[in-house]
């Protein structure tokens, strides 16, 4: 597996995750959709769904302390999808220029998309920067 194949493929599940975290279809618009409530946090729990009126439609996760609520909710589906999409569309621009002089560059960029998926078992230390 390529450097490149290893980043697009876990771009692939962190989306996927994403999508059935929101019970989402490929089609569905995360930008769209996915911001019609918010997510928030109240009494350490992180809560999706809420209108102008305040109520909310579910409890995402209880969290044994406030800044675990608040980091579940900051890591909502529409902000993973997000994610993707700006690293994917990096790794396209990048690759676009062409050449000698981007070519390690792009190589950079991706070891450096690559690091935070060091744990998992295709990850090969040579991509490693530190």
């Amino acid at each position: 597996m390529t450097l490149e194949e290893f980043v697009k493929a876990r771009l692939d599940e962190d989306e996927q995750v994403a999508r059935a975290a929101a019970c989402m279809r490929d089609e569905v618009d995360p930008a769209r959709d996915l911001n019609r409530g918010h997510w928030e946090v109240i009494n350490r729990q992180a809560v999706h769904g809420g209108d102008q009126d305040g109520v909310w439609t579910h409890i995402v996760r209880r969290a044994d302390t406030e800044p675990v609520a608040v980091h579940i909710a900051r890591h909502d589906p529409a902000r993973v999808l997000a994610d993707v999409k700006a690293k994917r569309t990096l790794i396209v621009e990048l690759d676009s220029y062409g050449g000698p002089e981007t070519a390690d560059a792009y190589y950079v960029v991706l070891r450096h998309l690559a690091t935070v998926y060091d744990t998992h078992p295709d990850y090969q230390d040579d991509w490693r920067l530190w």
